[in-house]
């Protein structure tokens, strides 16, 4: 998902990943899972056959892991602000962003083509000091859409071919 927002002076551009379900909704699905995953393996342990019980809780425990861990993954967000001075970029979670600062005349964006027609790009915002990549959790469309925006706003564009590797 990538926002525009025209301040006095500046141009702030949030991307954040495409959700499909809140937290809440998230929360309702993995309990739903569990209790279903241990009531058969409760009907089990009263059939005998106990050994199941703490298989079906490791399943369920895993199954809370990786739902929480890609719920998580859906809250990042990068804010880029940029000025006639400065492209300033928070990289982050929620309120804790890392931050970092290019100066404006120095900055570019590297756009890695992909190898493969559905990977998406490579994009790395670039000055004479560092480079970073930007926008690496978004689809093509959404990551089209920043560069569209970066450009009308006039951030320089150096598009990257792949290299073109023969296996033996």
């Amino acid at each position: 998902m990538v926002k525009a927002k025209h301040l006095p002076g500046k141009v702030q551009i949030t991307i954040a990943p495409n959700r499909s379900l809140t937290w809440q909704q998230s929360k309702l699905i993995m309990g739903t899972l569990a209790l279903f995953c241990l009531s058969i393996a409760i009907i089990w342990a009263f059939v005998g056959a106990w050994l199941i019980l703490p298989f079906a809780g490791l399943e369920v425990g895993l199954l809370l892991f990786l739902t929480w861990l890609v719920s998580k993954s859906t809250y990042q967000r990068q804010i880029v602000l940029l000025s006639p001075q400065y492209i300033s970029l928070q990289k982050g979670y929620g309120k804790r962003l890392q931050g970092y600062l290019f100066e404006y005349s120095q900055s570019y964006l590297i756009t890695y083509e992909p190898r493969h027609p559905e990977d998406t790009l490579e994009l790395l915002l670039r000055d004479n000091c560092k480079s970073v990549p930007v926008a690496e959790f978004l689809n093509l469309e959404d990551q089209q859409l920043f560069i569209k925006l970066l450009q009308k706003e006039g951030v320089k564009l150096h598009k990257v071919k792949p290299s073109i590797a023969i296996d033996c």
